[in-house]
């Protein structure tokens, strides 16, 4: 099980133990800040229809749209802290060494609609402090946890995950 620590501590401890990235790369997690609720397109009906988002997410990084400055991620925030640790393992037998392949990649992709809640789309200019979780270092990570979401609950989060699986 997670361990609970403040939001602070979370993010003194991504600071100070992973490196910073520049662009992400699929097959990878990344942590970082999100200021979701500080864009001009902000609208608070679309917060209301997903009930809760993450503004410090960690994610698992599956689709690239340079063009577009964006990417598709997996947030393993939105997951439950006591599912996480399946999820990463089942990330981790698709991801060997920083190096995906590219056919078990599609499989996991079907996985992830399991918890379709979880996927997310990320604009590039509203990431801060974008850095990358090395492999090694995935269960280390997520074995702290602090709720970085607003808007809604650990127990709230379980629920809709819990839901999804029904």
């Amino acid at each position: 099980m997670a361990k609970q620590i403040s939001v602070n501590d979370y993010v003194e401890h991504i600071n100070s133990t992973y490196p910073k990235a520049q662009y992400p790369q699929i097959g990878k997690i990344y942590t970082f800040g999100y200021l979701f609720h500080q864009s001009p397109s902000f609208d608070r009906k679309n917060v209301k229809e997903i009930k809760f988002y993450d503004f410090y997410p960690a994610t698992f990084v599956f689709d690239v749209d340079v063009k577009q400055h964006l990417f598709h991620g997996f947030n393993l925030h939105i997951i439950p802290p006591s599912a996480r640790s399946r999820w990463i393992e089942l990330i981790n037998t698709f991801v060997t060494k920083d190096k995906l392949d590219p056919k078990k990649f599609i499989i996991l992709k079907h996985l992830f609609k399991i918890s379709s809640f979880a996927m997310r789309q990320y604009y590039m200019r509203r990431v801060k402090n974008f850095r990358e979780v090395p492999v090694d270092k995935w269960h280390e990570m997520f074995n702290m946890y602090a709720n970085t979401t607003f808007g809604a609950t650990t127990a709230e989060i379980s629920a809709k995950y819990l839901s999804f699986l029904e």
